[in-house]
């Protein structure tokens, strides 16, 4: 399992996750991943649940569904309003999960018929308008949105370890450091502190290095952190 955190103001959107995936029967084995994808100038995508990462019991090849978007845009932005991008992707989760579903695995197969991934596509559509965070749910039944916020407020979603917002202690001032920043500062704050505490209170299923993007109505997407093995995109 993983962990994604989203949260909207006014000035934009941040959307953050850790890098962590356990791999193999076992889930002992443990590597790295891409989690949060800017899939356009203005747009990115992140997702959690089951084939939502590499994972070698589905195929040796399979790079998961944000680096597999990449590979049928041709790694050409994608353009469009989050939200009607969102409803594209939904089929297509489907159609992999139904896939993986319905290949002979035995006892596997029918865990398989189980599985779900939650995931977001937030951002700006070209014609501008307020930010969107458009957030589903897909089975190997069907696909529907199950949040969607906008940039004219203050907003947050939470997918994975936590999949509800989880409470949150107010960090301890330090000095005469304000207790306030920019909007989109404090924004990227909370998203950051949902993962670290998913990383502290799940060890086995969220860790590594966070990633961290902004999504901003002028400049689009822009890295606040990430790892070094991760690429600017397609930004």
């Amino acid at each position: 399992m993983s962990q994604v955190a989203v949260t909207t103001c006014p000035e934009g959107i941040v959307v953050a996750s850790e890098s962590l995936i356990t791999l193999g029967p076992s889930r002992k084995a443990r590597g790295l991943a891409q989690k949060v994808f800017p899939i356009g100038p203005r747009l990115a995508f992140a997702a959690v649940g089951n084939a939502s990462l590499p994972d070698p019991r589905l195929d040796d090849r399979w790079p998961g569904l944000g680096a597999h978007l990449m590979t049928l845009s041709g790694g050409r932005p994608v353009e469009g309003a989050p939200a009607d991008v969102a409803s594209r992707i939904a089929q297509f989760v489907v159609d992999v999960l139904q896939y993986l579903a319905e290949r002979p695995r035995g006892w596997e197969g029918l865990a398989i018929a189980t599985w779900h991934v939650r995931y977001v596509v937030a951002g700006y559509a070209a014609e501008g308008g307020p930010g969107v965070v458009s957030s589903w749910t897909a089975t190997t039944a069907e696909a529907f949105e199950d949040d969607a916020l906008t940039t004219d407020g203050a907003g947050k979603v939470a997918l994975g370890m936590f999949d509800e917002w989880p409470r949150l202690e107010r960090p301890r001032r330090i000095g005469s450091d304000p207790p306030d920043g920019p909007a989109l500062d404090r924004a990227e704050a909370a998203a950051r502190r949902v993962v670290d505490l998913a990383v502290r209170r799940y060890p086995s299923a969220c860790g590594g290095p966070l990633q961290v993007l902004k999504i901003v109505p002028e400049g689009g997407c822009r890295w606040a952190e990430r790892p070094e093995w991760i690429g600017e995109g397609p930004l």
